[in-house]
């Protein structure tokens, strides 16, 4: 298959047994440096010795034993025909990860189950998102943020450092941003670097067939049940999902009590950000919705 799940067909490109191509029905497509999967593993298909076509793992390829060389100069954009995913296929094939999903398995980190139940399955803080113009601003007891509140939310309750970090996202598994039940809940998040994060947005109700996001939210259903904001019906499981491996969730051994007390601590350091105005005059899930009487929040209207 090639990356979007079409059958190709591997051939020689003389006669003679010798040269290759990788073809679409009658289209060339790829040469035999872009990768093609079996089985969801990425492999490189090469002439063999006495014609014919030798499909590998592309990691099988480029171990050191190997004979096979990639001769001449670095490819272009060009080369790629200006596709830019043809290009992040080309790179992953050739990585440890040997496909995106497996990149992405290894790569994306989610809050573990005890800290989803720690915070009552719901959404930590009362924000949306909305225009930069309208930060701050309070209409029907829910705030206008930015994507401060979801990765406050996240980072504070994991122990995720920010500031130890570089080139990471917060990304939400399902588009929430008018959604204050959904924007800061922990089972609709993760952390990714910001190459990774690029290939999971989308804010359509429908993904396409091929899209990073399903296994992504079948990961998310496998963690805590979630099938995403205000629905039941469970993510389909992508095929060759049970072969990924996946990175350690954090947050583990968290309790309501422990992380309340971290939430209130952050909040107290900082009386005049927009988080702290939001719990005070808004409410979160410490205070069940309601604005919360214990937070001070000092900054201008």
């Amino acid at each position: 298959m090639d990356w979007a799940g079409r059958p190709v067909d591997l051939a020689n490109t003389s006669l003679l047994g010798v040269g290759i191509q990788v073809s679409n029905g009658g289209d060339v497509i790829v040469d035999g440096d872009t990768p093609i999967f079996v089985d969801g593993i990425a492999c490189w298909a090469r002439e063999a010795r006495f014609s014919g076509v030798v499909v590998q793992p592309v990691a099988a390829w480029l171990k050191p034993s190997s004979s096979i060389e990639r001769a001449g100069s670095p490819k272009t954009l060009a080369a790629f025909g200006y596709d830019g995913q043809a290009v992040l296929d080309f790179l992953i094939a050739a990585s440890p990860w040997g496909s995106i999903d497996q990149a992405i398995a290894s790569l994306s980190v989610f809050a573990h189950p005890d800290v989803v139940a720690a915070t009552g399955r719901r959404a930590v803080f009362r924000t949306v998102r909305g225009r930069m113009a309208d930060r701050g601003a309070i209409t029907d007891g829910v705030m206008v943020d930015d994507n401060a509140s979801p990765a406050a939310a996240f980072e504070w309750s994991t122990g995720l450092k920010r500031g130890t970090t570089r080139d990471l996202t917060c990304c939400h598994l399902y588009a929430s941003s008018s959604d204050p039940e959904a924007y800061t809940d922990l089972r609709n998040i993760f952390y990714a670097p910001s190459f990774i994060a690029k290939l999971t947005d989308s804010q359509a109700r429908s993904l396409p067939e091929v899209h990073a996001l399903h296994v992504l939210r079948y990961r998310a259903f496998a963690l805590h049940g979630y099938c995403g904001p205000g629905s039941a019906i469970r993510p389909p499981k992508p095929e060759h999902y049970d072969d990924l491996q996946w990175a350690d969730t954090l947050g583990t051994g968290v309790t309501a009590d422990t992380l309340e007390a971290v939430f209130r601590a952050r909040l107290e350091r900082k009386p005049r950000d927009r988080i702290t105005k939001s719990v005070a005059r808004c409410g979160w899930v410490f205070s069940r919705g309601q604005p919360d009487p214990l937070v001070v929040y000092s900054g201008g209207s």
